[in-house]
């Protein structure tokens, strides 16, 4: 994300920062269609969160920075995407990272003002990962975990996949043939009985999942298909979320034929 971290080689004044450098298996045995990257790390800490007994705050980002195989176009517009996305989901209105990290900081440091005696750290980690890369594809998941006072932090994980060729967010409108969801839901809704404990599916008996599963668009390329991920709804008590797998060759047909080509 070049345009909000602070560079690996140097040491910020008031970021700690530092680098992973990743060479992609794909790379590595020579297929090209694949994307180089690397991740980065940055840390910034408010009060002394060591002892466990004092008033801190501490926000802790690894994210991922591409270096090759694709233009400078194509890897800002993935950037941006996902920095801004990784905002947003926050519930954040800040234009870039450095805002929302100091944001959040500003929020706890009034709180600390009101509250002196409060000594229970606040704490945020977002993690990236690259999940899928080949076909001209990169796809990243994205942990975070959030704690702000109360019982427990909130912990998500959304995937976004992108086409290297233009750098394109790859969406279900994108991915399938007009009309997919119909074609699908009797598919998505047998493979999520096999994956669904029975109180989720008791859960779910007097709604349609597959609703909650389209208009999420959190989904992953994989080797062997496309992997939704079902959350159940925020009031529900129960664990998650699940994964459903559709092989690839479930979708041929329902896939757009520039995809097909690529994938199956």
């Amino acid at each position: 994300m070049r345009k909000f971290l602070l560079s690996c080689s140097v040491i910020g004044l008031l970021f700690t920062t530092s680098c992973e450098y990743v060479e992609d298996a794909a790379r590595m045995v020579g297929l090209v269609d694949s994307l180089g990257y690397r991740y980065e790390y940055l840390t910034k800490e408010m009060g002394k969160c060591t002892d466990g007994n004092s008033a801190c705050a501490k926000f802790d980002y690894r994210g991922v920075f591409l270096t090759k195989g694709a233009t400078d176009s194509v890897k800002r517009a993935i950037e941006q995407d996902l920095t801004l996305f990784i905002i947003k989901a926050n519930g954040s209105e800040a234009e870039n990272l450095n805002d929302f990290i100091f944001g959040n900081l500003k929020r706890y440091d009034a709180f600390i003002a009101e509250f002196p005696q409060y000594n229970v750290p606040w704490e945020w980690r977002i993690t990236q990962q690259v999940n899928y890369n080949q076909n001209k594809f990169i796809g990243i998941s994205t942990l975070g975990y959030a704690y702000t006072g109360g019982e427990a932090g909130t912990t998500q994980i959304f995937f976004r996949t992108y086409d290297i060729n233009n750098g394109a967010l790859i969406d279900y409108e994108r991915l399938f043939n007009p009309g997919f969801e119909a074609t699908l839901k009797p598919v998505v809704n047998a493979k999520l009985k096999e994956v669904l404990p029975k109180e989720v599916l008791k859960e779910t008996s007097e709604t349609d999942p597959t609703l909650v599963l389209f208009a999420a668009n959190n989904f992953r390329f994989s080797d062997e298909g496309l992997v939704m991920l079902y959350t159940p709804l925020l009031e529900s008590k129960l664990s998650g979320p699940y994964e459903v797998l559709l092989p690839w060759g479930s979708l041929k047909g329902i896939l757009k034929p520039a995809f097909e080509k690529r994938l199956l």
